[in-house]
């Protein structure tokens, strides 16, 4: 089953959650893959591409493990996997 949505916008991401839920009951393993601002100049990045790469980074992992978290502590067993940009070890 495919979802749609924009996981850095939190009413999408609820959505995603609740829709995956119903769907199965209770999620196993959670992966997220993100990817950071554009590269560029620490100076010439706008607020905005800030915001967004915060969303995209944070807040929506942050959003997905509260979503999941709860299901897999009941059953007592998950695994998160969490992959982010290779920015981290190589800054662009």
């Amino acid at each position: 089953m495919a979802i749609a949505g924009d996981l850095s916008v939190a009413h999408e991401r609820e959505q995603i959650i609740i829709t995956a839920l119903q769907t199965y009951k209770s999620i196993d393993i959670l992966v997220t893959n993100t990817g950071g601002p554009p590269s560029g100049k620490f100076e010439d990045l706008k607020q905005e591409q800030w915001d967004n790469a915060y969303n995209n980074l944070l807040a929506s992992v942050v959003g997905l493990v509260n979503g999941f978290l709860p299901g897999m502590k009941q059953q007592r067993w998950g695994r998160i996997i969490a992959i982010t940009s290779m920015a981290v070890k190589q800054p662009v």
